[in-house]
């Protein structure tokens, strides 16, 4: 057996060793002493820290616990060991170690640092938040610890405080790469684009192969619409590190606003293969699977995300959305899972929000929130009303959640009386701001659909709130007092128990079109000239089911010689246009009757496509909206089904106020009959041609003024309700 002093002269070697980074020979010695003196806690430590250096956690781990059992009270063993488990990924193991580490030894600010690290990446903030507090006060300058810190204020969108924790770890340490990709990570939420760009470059010019920072930048470049060049960005993390699940993610993301579906969905299924629990890979593959018009796969990979991270928020409101695609829910159940959704993301209300002024006829502050006042259908029927409100009795807020403003960004901007950006904001913030705006009546524009603003409205700022026009459904929140619709869209007593909302229905029509002023000329029938029929629907695939390809198969076998045109971006990809092909294929339709179009660069070259077209073919059991208002527009009439509720019955809303009741279907079989009579009325046809445009400038439906009262009107009855009901104090009121 070895003596003492040359085993403590072996140790002292193998320490040096260490300290001067040759680790193998460090590893040689310690394993020698380890053999012959087993219960040499002091050596199997040292051993433990050779492994860690070399990266080998679990021979780390295995060295830290023989050290533990021969001297249990070593604080330091239990943190080595709490920080091997951790680049293992056993957080909590890792967290139990940390824990056992501080209690024998409190101040111990290596292991309430590791910690907080550990805690963070298992999400628990609260307490990772009080940990590294705990390290600053003791060493202000760490700027890891601020690093550290700040990521947890990045994750809860305190942006605010993030920024000035990235900021000072920065002035601490100039060239720190990992607090650099962090501040961009927060500016980048915030919209400050090129600031954000400007620090993942700053990061990647100090370190060349820091594939985290090029992922990053190629979500910069993402938000800005510059998918290609995105593109590039995360192909290059990737060839860095082919198993960067975020990048191969977000490679998705770039491909899937190509249009290049098929591709995307095989990043997103990659991401997966390398973690299983990515929850953020199963709603983008949902995505890809929604807009590829696959809705009930698309539906349970956003329940995959929603169980892998059970506050999903934007999962959960992808699979309230794509319900309204389905035949297979009845009403009382989506709307059972709207309330749902309120129980799960309900905020306590903002204190006080009844205004000083409770005047039921003064001049009323009213506030927009919404993602979409920019090219977007929703800011197309949204502008008729903002330019034609009443300044001296409604004063207009608009709080805009614009990813990327445009020219119609800009033109709203100048039609609101205020307007406010969102970007960046938390929930809270958006409600605080609104409340101090004193807003009396707040109108959600986007429902349960891509980065709305819902959550605010669970907050309460405002006394009167409303929800209209982007989602065609409820909102499912005790919070939001109205919705605003029409007897068309919703008749009475047949949606109003699927509605959190009480309903508020406009008298000639929920919705106000603006055509687009440099619209194509309308030109003559095509089937003159084609001598056949052609149908056509250009609504997005995912409204596009099974059944109603059926039902339309069923509408070109009655007429032989007709042709059905289907276009959408989606079509745009050769993996979606062999599925649709595949679907018609089925029920006998050849796939030289079907022709399937994808994006055209400008909007005047989709609408002179409608000149193409006979008839257009509505969708079921959702119905276009923006379409249906195009191709009437443009002469051509449109066959809708009147469906159960309100997502199946815009067609019927909008062809209503046109007195074309004769086009809607109450069942298949009408819906069929009114089509096929109509293929076969060439007279009728060329008289739509040349009459439906004018028929809707002249129509309700194009009405900005009378519409805009109609809404004022609705505005002005719900708040003397208010004033006539308010009998007892607001809440935070004495």
């Amino acid at each position: 057996m070895a003596s003492k002093k040359s085993v403590q002269l072996k140790k002292q070697q193998a320490l040096n060793l260490l300290k001067n980074n040759q680790l193998q020979e460090s590893m040689a010695l310690l394993s020698q002493v380890c053999k012959t003196s087993r219960k040499d806690d002091e050596a199997w430590f040292y051993l433990g820290a050779v492994h860690g250096r070399l990266g080998c956690n679990q021979d780390a781990a295995e060295c830290f616990r023989r050290a533990i059992t021969l001297q249990p009270g070593n604080a330091m063993s239990h943190f080595n060991l709490g920080t091997a488990l951790q680049g293992q990924g056993k957080l909590s193991e890792a967290i139990a170690c940390h824990r056992r580490a501080l209690t024998l030894q409190p101040d111990f600010l290596p292991a309430c640092n590791s910690l907080g690290s550990a805690l963070r990446m298992q999400g628990q903030l609260e307490e990772a938040e009080d940990c590294f507090k705990k390290v600053l006060r003791q060493e202000p300058d760490s700027q890891e610890v601020l690093n550290q810190l700040g990521a947890i204020y990045s994750a809860r969108e305190n942006h605010m405080e993030a920024l000035i924790c990235f900021q000072k770890a920065l002035r601490i340490q100039p060239g720190y790469v990992d607090a650099l990709n962090n501040y961009g990570v927060v500016l980048r939420a915030t919209g400050k684009y090129k600031e954000a760009a400007a620090a993942f470059k700053e990061a990647l010019t100090r370190k060349p192969d820091y594939a985290e920072a090029y992922s990053n930048l190629g979500m910069v470049l993402e938000d800005q619409h510059q998918h290609i060049e995105a593109e590039q960005y995360f192909r290059k993390a990737l060839t860095i590190n082919p198993r960067y699940k975020d990048a191969h993610n977000n490679l998705g993301l770039a491909l899937l606003f190509q249009w290049r579906l098929g591709e995307a969905i095989a990043s997103f299924q990659q991401a997966i293969s390398i973690d299983s629990g990515l929850a953020e890979a199963y709603a983008n593959l949902g995505l890809a699977q929604q807009v590829s018009g696959g809705i009930d796969v698309a539906i349970d990979s956003f329940r995959k995300a929603l169980d892998l991270k059970p506050g999903y928020y934007k999962a959960h409101v992808n699979i309230l959305f794509c319900m309204n695609y389905s035949e297979k829910y009845e009403p009382s159940f989506v709307f059972h899972e709207h309330r749902q959704w309120e129980s799960k993301y309900g905020h306590k209300p903002i204190a006080n929000p009844c205004p000083d002024n409770q005047d039921s006829e003064r001049c009323l502050r009213i506030g927009y929130v919404s993602p979409d006042l920019h090219s977007h259908p929703v800011a197309f029927f949204f502008e008729p009303l903002l330019a034609n409100h009443d300044p001296e009795k409604f004063e207009t807020y608009c709080y805009a959640e614009v990813r990327r403003p445009d020219a119609v960004t800009e033109r709203l901007r100048s039609l609101a009386g205020h307007w406010r950006s969102t970007r960046g904001l938390s929930d809270r913030e958006v409600a605080d701001q609104i409340h101090n705006d004193r807003i009396d009546i707040l109108v959600d524009l986007a429902g349960h659909t891509g980065d709305s603003r819902l959550l605010v409205f669970t907050h309460k700022p405002a006394p009167v709130q409303v929800t209209y026009l982007g989602y065609p459904n409820t909102t499912g929140l005790s919070s939001v007092d109205y919705r605003l619709t029409d007897g068309w869209a919703d008749p009475p007593g047949l949606t109003d128990e699927y509605h959190s909302e009480e309903l508020v229905r406009l008298p000639h029509g929920f919705l106000c079109y603006q055509p687009p002023p440099d619209a194509p000329a309308v030109t003559p029938v095509p089937s003159l000239t084609n001598g056949y029929i052609t149908f056509g629907s250009f609504n997005n695939l995912s409204k596009v089911t099974p059944e109603v390809i059926s039902l339309w198969s069923r509408l070109l076998n009655a007429l032989p010689d007709s042709r059905l045109v289907l276009k959408n971006n989606s079509l745009s990809d050769v993996n979606s246009r062999d599925h649709y092909f595949s679907l018609f294929k089925k029920h006998g339709i050849d796939q030289d009757r079907v022709q399937l179009l994808g994006r055209l660069p400008t909007l005047n070259e989709h609408l002179a496509l409608y000149n193409n077209i006979d008839i257009a073919l509505d969708t079921f059991p959702y119905n276009g909206t923006t379409t249906t208002c195009e191709v009437l527009w443009m002469g051509v009439p449109v066959i809708a089904l009147a469906g159960q509720v309100h997502a199946g019955r815009v067609g019927v809303s909008l062809l209503s106020q046109l007195d074309l009741d004769d086009l809607i279907g109450n069942d298949q079989e009408s819906y069929l009959k009114i089509a096929i009579d109509l293929a076969r009325d060439t007279d009728r046809l060329s008289l739509f041609r040349g009459s439906l445009r004018g028929k809707m400038e002249n129509s309700t439906l194009c009405n900005g003024k009378n519409f805009s009262r109609d809404v004022e009107n609705a505005f002005r009855a719900m708040w003397r309700t208010w004033c006539e009901n308010r009998q007892s104090p607001c809440s935070g009121e004495s």
